[in-house]
């Protein structure tokens, strides 16, 4: 009875925290994509038509966005009652972003600056966030205590 009991608050406590993942990759995949489009403007603006760096910037964004997506469903799948899974996935994550930046380079230096700009949207979006909720201008409570209680 009690096992039962607990697998059902396990069960319970994984929905949350499910639906608590989704909620935080649908925030951040917005926010890239919104940053990967101001700096394609920008850079627009600046250096006027210049190809390899946008397509770095958007092919970089895209990548990052898919990293969280596996990553986070890697993690959820490691806490899954009755699983075991290695962290083996991220190290290879990190690994093919090493070969991307290193295709990248090979290519042209504007590429690479392009996808650097692109992998590096990820910390800037929480960054940015975590800089706005601590002045007061966004009160969206993301990473607070008590986010995933549903």
């Amino acid at each position: 009875m009690t096992n039962t009991y607990f697998n059902y608050i396990n069960l319970i406590d994984y929905i949350n925290i499910r639906r608590a993942v989704d909620t935080m990759i649908g925030f951040l995949a917005k926010r890239i994509s919104l940053l990967a489009i101001i700096l394609a403007v920008v850079v627009f603006v600046v250096r006027g038509w210049d190809f390899l760096i946008t397509a770095g910037i958007i092919s970089g964004a895209v990548f990052a966005i898919y990293r969280i997506i596996l990553n986070n469903k890697n993690l959820l799948s490691m806490c899954e009652l009755g699983r075991r899974r290695t962290p083996l996935f991220f190290i290879a994550s990190q690994l093919a972003c090493f070969v991307l930046l290193l295709i990248s380079i090979l290519i042209d230096i504007r590429l690479f600056a392009g996808m650097t700009a692109g992998f590096l949207l990820m910390p800037a979006v929480i960054c940015l966030n975590g800089i706005t909720e601590k002045i007061g201008l966004t009160r969206n409570g993301w990473g607070e205590k008590g986010e995933i209680d549903g």
